[in-house]
């Protein structure tokens, strides 16, 4: 795990729900950005705000993410990653830096 990584994991707020309203939903922030996480119609929703991202965490632009699911990877549809129904060609992205 690097330096940058452990401070931002030792720093990461929890913020409460706290009026019951449906503007405001638990969060955690680590790291700037903040991870909403919710029941909403019978299912779990996991939001992400990265505008306010440590420059350290970004890949250009991009927020690199994984969503795990009881320790195994999934697709943001809940699938494993490594499901055959799940796996696409999206071409070849060697370019992309």
């Amino acid at each position: 795990m690097y330096q940058n990584e452990i401070v931002a994991n030792a720093e990461a707020k929890f913020l409460p729900m706290t009026d019951g309203g449906e503007a405001e939903r638990p969060c955690l922030v680590i790291g700037g950005v903040q991870v909403y996480a919710y029941f909403k119609d019978g299912a779990l929703v996991v939001s992400i705000d990265a505008d306010d991202a440590y420059p350290e965490f970004l890949n250009g632009s991009e927020l690199p993410y994984r969503f795990t699911v009881n320790g195994e990877e999934r697709d943001s549809m809940g699938a494993p990653l490594n499901h055959p129904e799940h796996l696409h060609d999206f071409g070849d992205y060697s370019d992309v830096q």
